[in-house]
C-alpha cells in the first residue's frame, strides 16, 4: 500500500484482526483485510482532524476506533460502517482541550484514557457499543 501523503505515525485494528487503521493524511485510512485482503479495494476514509496525532482501537469486536487530533478534539469512529471510497464522520465527537492529543489508550471498553501535550489527562466514560 502506499500513496500516503504524509508518513505514517500510528497504527491500529479497527476490529481483531481484518481491518487495520492508520494515519498518514489528514484522515485515518481503514483497509479491509477480510477475503482475499486489500489490494484492488479502496479503504474507507475516517475525517475529523486536520492532523492526527492519536489513534486506538475500542476492546472488543465491534470496530470502534478513537482518534485524537492536533486541535485537540477527540473522535469515535464505527470504522466497519459505511461503503469503501467514502469519507466518513465520527459518530462522536468527545470535548477536548487546544492542546494536541498526545496519546489515547482504552481502560476496558467503557473508559478511553487521554493525554494531551499540555500534560492534563482526563478519563472519558464512553457509552455501550450499542449506543454509539
Amino acid at each position: 500500500m502506499s500513496g500516503y501523503p504524509e508518513k505514517v505515525s500510528r497504527h491500529a485494528f479497527a476490529d481483531p484482526g481484518f481491518r487495520p487503521a492508520a494515519d498518514g493524511a489528514p484522515d485515518v485510512t481503514v483497509w479491509d483485510f477480510s477475503g482475499k485482503g486489500p489490494e484492488g479495494t479502496a479503504p474507507r476514509q475516517l475525517r475529523c482532524h486536520e492532523t492526527v496525532t492519536a489513534l486506538a482501537r475500542r476492546p472488543g469486536p465491534a470496530g470502534h476506533l478513537a482518534s485524537g487530533g492536533h486541535n485537540g478534539t477527540i473522535a469515535l469512529w464505527c470504522a466497519p460502517a459505511g461503503r469503501p471510497q467514502t469519507q466518513m464522520s465520527p459518530v462522536r465527537e468527545l470535548d477536548g482541550h487546544g492542546s494536541a492529543v498526545a496519546a489515547l489508550a482504552w481502560a476496558g471498553p467503557h473508559l478511553l484514557i487521554a493525554a494531551w501535550r499540555d500534560g492534563r489527562v482526563r478519563a472519558c466514560g464512553v457509552p455501550s457499543r450499542n449506543a454509539l
